[in-house]
């Protein structure tokens, strides 16, 4: 696996976004796939993922979101989108990876992984950008809320913003959002025992500085709209019916509501995909590349790949 670092300015005109290129290992390279990290995460967190996908012939890009890892300026900055538009650059900054990753790799099959909260942006990109990647990995996905518990989460997270602003950080919201997580798992080693059943991933997760902060207020109101926009009627009506898309989760992942959420996402896109997928993991919980049976999901994932990347396969010019 050869790393290289490199940045590009996000859409925000503000901040400079950290981004990573892995080459292939081999001589051959079948696609790249530009991953997409999820919230309270960062892109080192895929190492062992990636060294697997370079050792079959992908190439990789990957970077740290707005507010993440090494783009993020500071620990004020963890969990901070931008004062409006969140959502937006999140996406618009995908959209630059993905069309850096092209200039690298021309005529390349580019495929689109986004787990957690990096599905949801991956979500909004395909149907942004339509004919912009040549397949989409769905990972580790939630649904929507109902409209009222959507309007009563936004209100509250207003008001909360009013009085603390909106770098304002609350242990009450946060709480809330990840507290029932752990409700159906017995003698947790951590709250953060809803990530794996592999107790050295949760523990580790609490000891990274880059995964243990709370996100911003206005990070969360970001989060909730647009995970609301990609559950939406109209979200699922404007996606390019010929593009591929694989849906993978843990069926013990409490962000897709014990796997009832993600199927209920393939039964609204059975009818407007052609070539759709779904991989449920029994047991698994929410981080699926870093469970114990993580081995049975990178086949899994490099089976599905090498079905939408085997047209070509090109040499890689040393």
């Amino acid at each position: 696996m050869e790393k290289q670092e490199f940045n590009l300015k996000s859409n925000d005109g503000i901040n400079t976004l950290a981004g990573y290129r892995y080459e292939v290992s081999g001589d051959f390279l079948k696609g790249v796939v530009v991953i997409i990290h999820g919230m309270n995460d960062h892109a080192s967190r895929f190492a062992a993922f990636i060294t697997y996908l370079n050792s079959k012939g992908y190439a990789v890009v990957t970077y740290d979101q707005l507010g993440h890892g090494a783009t993020a300026k500071s620990p004020d900055d963890f969990g901070y989108f931008g004062p409006e538009k969140g959502n937006e650059y999140l996406v618009t900054d995908a959209k630059l990876m993905v069309d850096q990753a092209k200039i690298w790799y021309k005529e390349v099959p580019l495929i689109l992984l986004g787990h957690s909260m990096g599905s949801n942006v991956g979500r909004y990109f395909i149907s942004k950008y339509p004919q912009a990647v040549s397949g989409f990995i769905q990972m580790g996905s939630m649904g929507g809320d109902s409209p009222l518990m959507y309007t009563i989460n936004s209100l509250l997270l207003k008001v909360l913003m009013a009085f603390q602003g909106k770098k304002g950080r609350s242990k009450f919201v946060a709480k809330m959002a990840f507290g029932p997580y752990i409700k159906r798992i017995t003698n947790p080693v951590n709250s953060s025992a809803w990530l794996s059943k592999d107790d050295a991933v949760c523990i580790a997760y609490q000891k990274d500085r880059f995964c243990a902060f709370i996100t911003t207020l206005q990070g969360f109101k970001d989060i909730v709209d647009l995970r609301q926009e990609v559950n939406a009627p109209a979200w699922f009506a404007s996606l390019n019916k010929e593009l591929p898309i694989l849906l993978v989760s843990g069926a013990e992942d409490p962000c897709g509501n014990y796997g009832l959420a993600i199927k209920e996402i393939y039964e609204k896109l059975k009818t407007k995909i052609s070539d759709l997928t779904l991989i449920l993991y029994a047991g698994d919980r929410h981080e699926i590349l870093n469970e114990l049976d993580k081995e049975k999901v990178y086949q899994d994932i490099e089976n599905w790949l090498n079905q939408r990347c085997k047209k070509n396969i090109y040499q890689v010019a040393k």
